[in-house]
């Protein structure tokens, strides 16, 4: 089993196969992570928006800056709540 933690972060582009979000940490490429992600249509939204719950594996990690890791990663499953 691997290291459990929570992360809050921001979603650049997600589509059904899989999604890249920032880190402020690296994760190793082939990790299974679970993600639970929540869309809004716009910045002026009010009100729950669209929710995902997903499990994805880890294909790539690019160092942006110090602190900060653009992660992609591919979904095995997801579901809409």
């Amino acid at each position: 089993q691997g290291l459990r933690f929570k992360l809050t972060t921001v979603v650049e582009n997600m589509s059904s196969k899989g999604v890249y979000f920032r880190a402020t940490a690296p994760i190793a490429i082939g990790s299974r992570v679970f993600l639970f992600v929540r869309l809004a249509a716009n910045e002026n939204t009010v009100g729950p928006g669209l929710k995902v719950a997903a499990n994805a594996h880890v294909l790539r990690v690019e160092q942006k800056s110090p602190g900060s890791y653009g992660i992609a990663a591919e979904f095995s499953g997801y579901r809409l709540l």
